[in-house]
C-alpha cells in the first residue's frame, strides 16, 4: 500500500515527505515489496528526477537498519561518484584513493561491483589482489596502517541485496547510484562526490550538510563526467560546516592540457587493472595521470593536507613518483590476504 501511495504521488507530480519515503524504503529493504513494485518505483523516480525528500528518506532507512561506525583516524574521507554518466571511464576515484592515502589522507573507500559500467570499484580492487570478504577488524587495521580501507557494499549493506537484482536487470542509473556514496559504513569527516546531473548538486550538498560532514564537495564537470575533469570546468558546491558556497574550477589555470574524451576511456576489468597499475607505478603519463592528479589534489586540499589546489596536485604527483601510492596497494593486499592471527 505504501508503494502504491508513493507511485501515485510521483504520477501526480507531488513530493512525498521524508518520513513517507523512509517508510517506503524500509519496506523495500525488509522484503515487503516484490521486484515488480521496486522496479516500477525506481523507473518512475528516474523519469521524474530524484529530489531531496526521497534521497533523505532512503538514507534514513539505511542508517536505521545499519548504523555507521566510528574509526579514530585523521582526515577520514570517501572519494566516490554516483556513476551513471555513461562515459565508461577507467576507475578514476578508486585509483585516486591510493594517491590520497599515500599523501597522508585516510580513505574509507566504499564501492560495489559494476551495475551500469563494465568495471566497478570492487571489480578493480579484486583484480588488484585485494580481498573484499575480510571481516571489519581486518579492514579497520588496513585503514589504520596503510590509510586505505575498502568497504565492499554487499558485506556492509546486506539491505541493498534486496535491490541489486532489480538494478542489474534495469541496467540504468537509479536512485541507488546516489545512495552508494552517502551510505559509507563509517562516519566520515570529509567527503567528495561527483554527480552525473547538475540538478543533483544542491540536494546532495544539503544531504551532506545534514550528515554533519566537516567539509564536503559535490561537483559535476561541464563535459558530463561525475569526476573533476581536465577537459572542461567543473561546477562545485563546497560545504564547510553549515556554510555552502559555489565554486568553479577551471583546469586550464592549473596547467593541464585539454584532453579528449577518449583519453579517459576504460575497458573491461583487465584493461582497467592495467591502467590503474600503470598510473600507480608511475609508468602511465598523459591525460589519465592528469585527471587522477586533479582529483587527488582536490581532496588533499579539502581535508587540509595541502594549503591550496596547486599544492595538492603537486603533492599527488610526488606520491606517485616516490612509489608511495604503489606501497599503499601492496600493503592493502598484504593485510587483506594475511592469514587469520597475523
Amino acid at each position: 500500500m505504501v508503494s502504491g501511495l508513493a507511485c501515485l504521488d510521483l504520477l501526480l507530480g507531488r513530493d512525498a515527505s521524508v518520513q513517507k519515503w523512509k517508510k517506503i524504503f524500509l519496506a523495500i529493504f525488509q522484503g515487503k515489496l516484490d521486484e515488480g513494485q521496486i522496479k516500477r518505483l525506481l523507473l518512475l523516480l528516474a523519469k521524474r528526477g530524484e529530489g531531496a525528500s526521497e534521497i533523505m528518506g532512503c538514507l534514513e532507512a539505511v542508517r536505521r537498519l545499519e548504523p555507521p561506525r566510528r574509526v579514530a583516524v585523521p582526515f577520514l574521507v570517501d572519494v566516490c561518484g554516483t556513476g551513471g554518466d555513461g562515459r565508461h571511464t577507467f576507475n578514476i576515484s578508486t585509483v585516486s584513493s591510493f594517491v590520497i592515502a599515500g599523501a597522508g589522507g585516510s580513505v574509507a573507500k566504499h564501492g560495489n561491483r559494476a551495475v551500469s559500467s563494465r568495471a566497478g570499484s570492487s571489480d578493480l580492487m579484486e583484480a588488484l589482489g585485494v580481498r573484499l570478504d575480510v571481516p571489519f577488524p581486518r579492514m579497520r587495521r588496513a585503514l589504520e596502517e596503510c590509510r586505505l580501507g575498502y568497504f565492499h557494499a554487499p558485506i556492509y549493506h546486506p539491505t541493498f541485496s534486496r535491490v541489486q537484482a532489480v538494478r542489474r536487470k534495469l541496467g540504468i542509473r537509479t536512485l541507488f547510484n546516489l545512495m552508494g556514496p552517502l551510505v559509507n559504513p563509517l562516519e566520515l569527516d570529509y567527503q567528495i562526490m561527483g554527480v552525473a546531473r547538475r540538478e543533483w548538486l544542491e540536494p546532495l550538498a544539503n544531504v551532506m550538510r545534514s550528515l554533519g560532514r566537516r567539509k564536503a564537495a559535490v561537483f559535476r564537470s561541464e563535459d558530463g563526467l561525475d569526476e573533476l575533469s581536465t577537459r572542461a570546468p567543473s561546477d562545485i558546491l563546497y560545504l564547510e560546516g553549515p556554510r555552502l558556497r559555489r565554486m568553479r574550477l577551471d583546469p586550464s589555470r592549473l596547467g593541464f592540457s585539454k584532453a579528449k574524451e577518449a583519453d579517459y576511456a576504460g575497458g573491461d576489468i583487465r584493461a582497467n587493472r592495467e591502467i590503474a597499475v600503470g598510473i600507480l607505478q608511475g609508468r602511465l603519463k598523459g591525460p589519465r595521470l592528469e585527471i587522477v592528479l586533479l582529483n587527488s589534489g582536490f581532496v588533499l586540499w579539502l581535508v587540509g593536507i595541502a594549503s591550496n589546489l596547486e599544492e595538492g596536485v603537486e603533492r599527488s604527483g610526488w606520491v606517485i613518483r616516490s612509489g608511495r601510492a604503489m606501497q599503499v596497494l601492496e600493503a592493502l593486499r598484504r593485510i587483506t590476504n594475511a592469514r587469520v592471527g597475523t
